[in-house]
């Protein structure tokens, strides 16, 4: 299925179906590379007693890397139009999270009963249509309304690529810095050499150093001499 591993699959389908476990009401989503970078409570997740926090974002940010949209965005984007076609969703916004929602049974049970029961439709039908399992559970959310929309920024900061590491390295930001924003990171296992160790390199030469090619750091150097020569 879309050359994902069917561990992939699986994960995806657990996030989804934990509600019928019957064992919470509202659940956050951790991946594993997720380290918690701060204390946290009740308050970071849910804006009242019963209603949780819904992470909503356009991510425009990413949409205007080259990097990230060429590899990522595009693909992404048209799964994701699919998802709010296939849901009654209309809607110029792409309003969704990468990761780490807090998920209401609720929705998710209106999900199943008002959307999937009547097409026949299992967990695995949902992901072979589009595999993005927040999504799902966020555009039938903002379709439903099955529970107030209480909008949040992302609630973890994710480190996509080497290019976004490098650049809060250059900026000096430290983890410190970031959890004034965020309860935990996540440094995407996709560039192996970072795989789970929550840190990053905090001193602008020790990130070039890190993440810049001897060629380019090489070449940057030359110029820097003909600058200062000139």
């Amino acid at each position: 299925m879309w050359d994902l591993r069917p561990g992939y699959i699986n994960q995806e389908i657990i996030k989804l179906a934990f509600w019928e476990q019957g064992l919470t009401e509202n659940y956050f989503c951790a991946d594993s590379e997720l380290v918690f970078i701060r204390d946290f409570g009740f308050d970071d997740f849910m804006f009242d007693a019963t209603t949780p926090y819904t992470v909503l974002v356009e991510d425009n940010d990413l949409k205007v890397e080259p990097r990230y949209y060429r590899d990522h965005w595009q693909g992404r984007e048209q799964h994701l139009r699919n998802i709010q076609e296939l849901v009654g969703l209309h809607d110029r916004r792409l309003l969704t999270c990468h990761g780490h929602p807090v998920m209401s049974a609720t929705v998710l049970n209106a999900l199943k009963q008002d959307f999937m029961s009547p097409r026949g439709w299992d967990y695995r039908d949902l992901l072979a249509k589009a595999p993005y399992e927040f999504s799902w559970y966020n555009f039938w959310l903002q379709k439903s309304r099955a529970i107030a929309i209480e909008q949040h920024e992302p609630l973890v900061k994710t480190i996509h690529h080497e290019g976004q590491l490098l650049e809060l390295g250059l900026q000096g930001i430290e983890l410190e810095d970031l959890a004034r924003g965020y309860v935990g990171l996540v440094i995407n296992s996709n560039f192996q050499m970072h795989r789970s160790q929550g840190t990053f390199a905090t001193d602008p030469a020790d990130a070039l150093a890190r993440h810049v090619h001897w060629r380019t750091l090489t070449a940057a150097l030359l110029r820097k001499i003909r600058l200062n020569r000139s």
